[in-house]
């Protein structure tokens, strides 16, 4: 919104001059005051882009209490750099770090090929992704699956989250992976009210693998890798989202490579979008619900 001092019609008399005002004082300068904010609608939309948003869970996943990220592939003090950006960003949430030798729920692997580090990783423990039919257990599904495993990328990220009672409970099925059949084996939880503002559940994200392709991340400073990584760690991001028109960090990569190196970390956005996300409703009745929220937190 910009707004400017009235300028004075030609002719008007006993104008000032420039030096001094009527009674001889200094003149009162107003130069042009430019107020930037987040509008609703802007706000909204990117939420709405970002949000990846399983159909067998319906809701937004965060990280509930504590991460651990682990870093691998690079030496051990750019790794750890990474990792301390990663805590950082997690702390500014309201999330707690874990203590050195902790264990790790964030792997982030760094390889100079993606698509045969993924390969491997899914060779070596295909459980570590969570295609199960364990319905207390979410996902993308096994079509995001195959493009996280075969599309190339600067970066990809596979986030597995659990649903969890309102209050954090476990659900009744229990177990990570499910083996019985049948409806009678679905995950019920007991809630003590009901409402149609809320719903009874939650999802809280788990464990999450990041793999970054060095060939095709190749050109952009440590610091803003690193913010990048820290964003889509503690965000369940659309990895097709079209983010062109936001302020975001995540327009430091394209889907073939570097994009924007002038990006040098996350922005007063992607910041504004973090806090939003973890102050709200963790057991909304809808996605769109808690995009809403974050769009008008975002605004204030």
């Amino acid at each position: 919104m910009m707004m400017t001092a009235p300028q004075a019609f030609a002719g008007d008399e006993d104008v000032p001059s420039d030096e001094s005002n009527a009674e001889g004082e200094a003149p009162l300068i107003n130069d042009t005051v430019t107020v930037t904010g987040y509008t609703f609608k802007d706000s909204f939309d990117f939420a709405t882009e970002l949000s990846a948003v399983p159909r067998k869970s319906k809701l937004l996943a965060r990280w509930n209490l504590g991460i651990c990220p682990a870093v691998s592939g690079i030496p051990a003090d750019k790794a750890q750099m990474i990792a301390d950006r990663i805590a950082m960003r997690a702390m500014a949430v309201g999330l707690k770090p874990g203590e050195p030798g902790c264990k790790p729920n964030i792997a982030i692997i760094i390889s100079p090929d993606g698509n045969a580090a993924t390969q491997a990783i899914y060779e070596n423990d295909p459980k570590v992704f969570s295609l199960s039919g364990d319905p207390t257990v979410t996902t993308m599904g096994k079509f995001a699956f195959e493009d996280f495993l075969k599309t190339p990328r600067p970066v990809r990220w596979w986030h597995v989250s659990e649903t969890k009672s309102e209050q954090g409970h476990e659900m009744s099925s229990g177990g990570q992976y499910f083996s019985r059949g049948g409806a009678a084996n679905m995950p019920t939880v007991s809630t003590t009210s009901s409402s149609r503002l809320k719903g009874s559940y939650r999802q809280d994200l788990n464990h999450a693998v990041i793999v970054v392709d060095v060939a095709l991340a190749q050109g952009v400073s440590l610091e803003a890798l690193a913010d990048y990584l820290a964003f889509v760690s503690l965000v369940q991001i659309d990895p097709d989202a079209e983010t062109a028109g936001f302020d975001t960090v995540l327009n430091l990569f394209d889907e073939t490579g570097v994009h924007d190196t002038s990006i040098t970390g996350m922005s007063e956005w992607d910041v504004a979008y973090l806090k939003a996300l973890y102050s709200a409703k963790r057991n909304a009745k809808t996605a769109r619900q808690q995009e809403r929220e974050i769009a008008e937190t975002m605004g204030k």
